[in-house]
């Protein structure tokens, strides 16, 4: 890590300054010692004496203007690999209070990278062993490939953590993690902590290209409370008031995780506690929901429920599929409630909405071609009556209202005092006509129809049974005698 650079250079320049301070002074060549001619002074000549420049200060005067030339030479020269390079434009270091500071425009360059900020202190204990060093000032830094951005950061060198505040932003130029504050761990443990307020956003695919703009990115976004992100493991919790943005709709939730390629491309998403989707109309909940971004699924469980604004299907667990692919498939204990009309009451107003209820053991609903297969168990419940058999075709119109059903193996129709039992019914719903076939049989109360098909509208209770009519009839006195009547007449 860039920062742990800074702290092994600082940590020298420690070592460095007290090396100095114990260096004995150089003693000069004699060939470099000038020869000095002894003059005689006479009484009037004499001069006073000049008090001889302690030794000791000498040989540091010229330590220093040794180091200074080098330092001239370093700040002239390339880095070369394997060197720290700081700039800035003061340097304090004090080795008795135990720190080393940078002030303005401070830049430290390495192998790993560069960071920069407008104020650099390092702090270290009596055995010159770095603890802590703190950037602040529009800090930034640059190291294999990621990016990171504050207004101060912390290195805690025995914690082995850094701890960036301010805004803070971490990118790996695919996905980037934002909010007030990013705890970060170096060494094995790669991981992120960012809080609160935190922001992921996570790099989609290409998009279409659209004409003056050019192909789009659909990115996903991500806020909560609280992101921890595991590098090793490629994988992001998000905690605490989770909302899911992209360019599909949106999620809110209590906690996700996210798992991440290799390439850190999004692979899949699982989400729990109280889930809500909003996807292109439609609308889902759930107590846990997965995507697997490859596929475009999406699989809800505990109470799920998917809606388009018209119908709603729920169940206890619910597939459905983003993008083209508009397919539903609920199961077990499925229900899909079908919006009806509303009624006009007797008072004027608007009246009581009338919904279709169909239970099954599994529902299979296709959006695009509007039709929906229910398998296992079925039963069917309206205003009009009942309806039980093993499966059902269903079809909707356009505005996702029924159009006709087909009912298949042993089918039990209930309407009032009717019962109506058939291998194959179909219903109409704009004829509010039933066509019942495969040994049909209308029963009220005693009395029995048979033939090879009856026709049913229940509306107007008219009934036509043909061809091979059969009828056992029940009548009371006043009913058989008007029976009788109405065939002589």
């Amino acid at each position: 890590m860039l920062l742990r650079r800074i702290l092994l250079f600082l940590s020298c320049c420690a070592l460095f300054v007290v090396g100095c301070s114990k260096e004995e002074p150089p003693e000069a060549p004699k060939s470099e010692v000038p020869t000095i001619s002894s003059v005689e002074s006479t009484p009037s000549e004499t001069t006073p004496k000049q008090k001889p420049r302690d030794s000791s200060r000498v040989a540091q005067d010229a330590q220093f203007d040794r180091y200074a030339q080098k330092l001239a030479q370093a700040k002239a020269a390339e880095r070369k690999p394997g060197q720290t390079i700081l700039s800035g434009q003061s340097l304090v270091f004090d080795q008795d209070q135990g720190y080393a500071e940078m002030k303005t425009a401070v830049e430290v360059l390495d192998d790993q990278g560069l960071l920069c900020a407008e104020h650099l202190l390092g702090r270290f204990n009596v055995s010159n062993q770095i603890e802590t060093v703190t950037a602040q000032g529009n800090v930034s830094m640059r190291s294999q490939g990621r990016t990171a951005e504050c207004a101060e950061a912390l290195y805690d060198y025995t914690a082995g953590t850094i701890l960036l505040e301010g805004r803070a932003v971490v990118s790996d130029g695919t996905n980037s993690l934002s909010g007030q504050q990013i705890q970060l761990w170096n060494g094995e443990n790669r991981r992120m902590v960012c809080e609160p307020n935190a922001l992921l956003v996570l790099k989609g695919e290409s998009g279409e290209e659209i004409e003056g703009f050019g192909r789009t990115e659909f990115d996903t976004e991500i806020r909560a409370n609280r992101i921890t992100y595991d590098e090793l493991e490629q994988r992001a919790d998000v905690v605490g008031d989770v909302r899911v943005r992209d360019a599909q709709g949106s999620m809110t939730c209590d906690q996700v995780a996210v798992y991440l390629s290799a390439s850190n491309r999004v692979n899949s998403v699982e989400a729990l506690g109280n889930v809500a989707l909003d996807s292109q109309g439609r609308t889902a909940s759930g107590e846990k929901a997965t995507y697997e971004y490859a596929e475009g699924l999406i699989l809800l469980e505990g109470m799920a429920s998917v809606s388009d604004g018209t119908n709603t299907l729920s169940g206890e667990r619910i597939r459905f599929w983003s993008g083209t692919n508009r397919k539903v498939i609920c199961e077990p204990n499925a229900l899909l409630v079908v919006s009806g009309e509303t009624a006009p009451s007797a008072e004027g107003d608007a009246g009581q909405k009338f919904d279709t209820e169909i239970r099954a053991g599994r529902i299979v609903y296709d959006e695009e071609q509007h039709r929906a297969e229910l398998i296992g168990n079925v039963r069917v419940r309206d205003v009009q009556g009942a309806m039980n058999c093993n499966e059902v075709t269903l079809y909707l119109k356009g505005d996702n209202k029924i159009d006709w059903i087909e009912a298949r193996g042993a089918v039990i129709i209930q309407s009032e005092e009717r019962k109506a039992l058939a291998e194959l019914v179909v219903y109409t719903a704009e004829e509010g006509k039933f066509t019942l076939t495969g040994n049909p049989m209308v029963k009220q109360e005693a009395n029995i129809m048979a033939g090879d098909q009856i026709l049913f509208w229940p509306e107007t209770q008219q009934m036509i049974c043909e061809p091979n009519a059969r009828a056992v009839l029940y009548l009371d006195e006043e009913t058989k005698a008007k029976f009788m009547k109405d065939l002589n007449d």
